[in-house]
């Protein structure tokens, strides 16, 4: 080999070398801070789940995690924009079960959950409850259910909103035991609670979380719309308690979950999972999913993906049993 090809080689060689260089350096996660979306704005359940989570995710990788609120159409705004953003580990988001589960199955939407979204991690089921006034003459789920349907449209109910899981929950158990009763929506639980604590309804439906009342004494919480009892109210019954066959898994069972672009390196998966999995143990987490009524249910990758797939497939089933449209 003369000199002139010598030269070639080692040329050749070194930029082979450079150029796998290059590709370890491009992997290396994180290189800068990171946006962390809440779908919300601030000051809800979705944005101090994100702000309990940051700061030990921010000490696990290193660099500083920034939150983003992005509020609008009940997530889909903010959940539409994710599935354009670049999947380098540098954007992920609080992902929004209405816009997720529900919202897909009433309207077209520009994105889809089982294939536009890297599904990092699920952290608590937040659950729902049907609760009356103290006061109230019902004092289990069934004397509610059985004056409900001796007295057609007498009964009115109020939840955080049309079509939301408390609104699936109520019309498919009426439709189970035959009851007509009215829905009356809150852009919210906040007003549902209000509106329930003055009489202007007679039932209320909400996030376990926001019913402090009952704690207090001012609200007799009757069922929990789940397929388990709750650790933080274990005396009110759940639905298979009271031997009643709506599924809640994806509905009034949602849970809150960090997902990101589709996409989405493995690797860099992996350290987004493992920063999760550091922060869900964080005292900061913790006290917050005490004071929002959370329930751990801690799932990863591949495990969340399934549980959105077979959520999914409930949602859609009980949008066609209930004859629900956008």
């Amino acid at each position: 080999m003369n000199k002139k090809t010598r030269i070639k080689v080692i040329f050749l060689v070194c930029m082979i070398a450079l150029s796998f260089s290059g590709i370890v350096w491009g992997i290396e996660f994180p290189e800068k801070e990171i946006e962390f979306w809440v779908s919300y704005a601030p000051g809800g359940a979705q944005d101090m789940v994100a702000r309990s989570l940051a700061p030990k995710m921010a000490e696990v990788l290193g660099k500083q995690m920034i939150i983003v609120n992005k509020p609008g159409g009940s997530g889909i705004y903010c959940t539409t924009l994710l599935s354009r953003t670049k999947p380098d580990g540098y954007t992920i988001q609080v992902g929004a079960t209405s816009a997720l589960l529900v919202a897909p199955n009433l309207q077209k939407l520009d994105y889809n959950p089982l294939t536009d979204f890297t599904y990092i991690g699920a952290m608590a089921v937040q659950p729902s409850m049907v609760f009356v006034r103290t006061e109230s003459p019902w004092k289990t789920i069934e004397e509610l259910l059985d004056y409900a349907k001796k007295n057609p449209k007498k009964i009115k109910y109020g939840t955080w909103g049309m079509h939301s899981g408390g609104h699936f929950a109520m019309e498919s158990i009426g439709k189970e035991k035959s009851i007509e009763w009215g829905h009356v929506p809150f852009k919210g639980d906040g007003p549902c609670v209000t509106a329930a604590l003055g009489g202007h309804i007679d039932v209320g439906v909400t996030a376990a979380g926001h019913a402090p009342f009952v704690r207090a004494g001012k609200f007799r919480g009757l069922l929990m719309l789940q397929n388990r009892r709750s650790k933080s109210f274990p005396d009110i019954p759940c639905l298979k308690d009271v031997k009643l066959n709506y599924n809640p898994i994806g509905i009034t069972e949602g849970i809150t979950g960090i997902i990101a672009p589709k996409g989405l390196p493995p690797e860099i998966q992996k350290k987004l999972e493992a920063a999760l999995g550091e922060a869900i143990k964080d005292s900061r987490y913790l006290n917050a999913e005490k004071n929002l009524g959370l329930e751990p249910f801690v799932m990863f990758g591949d495990e969340f993906q399934k549980w959105v797939e077979t959520s999914f497939k409930n949602v859609k089933e009980s949008v066609s049993f209930l004859g629900f449209k956008e």
